[in-house]
Parts: structure tokens; C-alpha cells; sequence
């Protein structure tokens, strides 16, 4: 069970951002789509390199949308309810955002 979801959904969303900006330091500069394709580029935090972290352990699996010149990535982490969302930029721009679901009353 996750105490702080916002916390966890935060250092998936930083996991991605380092991940992203390893990959395009060896690959020419440019970010991917390819969750697969950084798995072996996570970093954050330190010591971490726990594919799962990106995979859906923390969170649902992070949704990527790269430029068409792959120079920038937007990348959004939600939370298991849909309740919580976080995305970060390529340029570390971290935005945390919480859904109100309606509430249902059961007669």
C-alpha cells in the first residue's frame, strides 16, 4: 500500500525525467515514446534502477508524447485511482494535479 501517493507519483514522474534525459545522451540528443527503451537509463533516486518504477509498480505506466523532432517530451504519471495525475516536461517542469471524482450515493 503506497502512505504518500503524490510522493510516489512525484519520483515516478522524476525517474522518467532523468531516464529521458540519459537516453537522449546516447542517443543523439533525442527523448523517447519507448517506456522499454529506458528502462536501463533509470537512475532516480539514487541507486534506483528497479525497472518496475516505470512499469506500473507505483503507479499506472507513465504516458510519453515526444516532439516531432524528439528535442522535447511531456510525460504524465497517474495514479491507480485516475484520481491523482503529475506530469513533467523536458525541461523539469513538475505539475501535480487532483481529479475530484463525483460522488455516488447508493439508496
Amino acid at each position: 500500500m503506497v502512505q504518500d501517493e503524490e510522493w510516489s507519483l512525484r519520483q515516478v514522474a522524476m525517474s522518467l525525467y532523468y531516464a529521458e534525459h540519459s537516453y537522449a545522451s546516447a542517443h543523439g540528443a533525442r527523448f523517447t515514446e519507448e517506456l522499454d527503451r529506458l528502462v536501463e537509463f533509470i537512475s532516480y533516486p539514487k541507486g534506483n534502477s528497479d525497472p518496475g518504477t516505470l512499469l506500473g509498480e507505483c503507479s499506472s505506466p507513465p504516458m510519453i508524447q515526444v516532439s516531432g523532432d524528439q528535442k522535447r517530451f511531456t510525460a504524465t504519471v497517474s495514479s491507480y485511482s485516475g484520481e491523482l495525475t503529475v506530469t513533467v516536461t523536458s525541461d523539469r517542469l513538475l505539475t501535480v494535479r487532483r481529479v475530484s471524482l463525483p460522488e455516488i450515493e447508493i439508496v
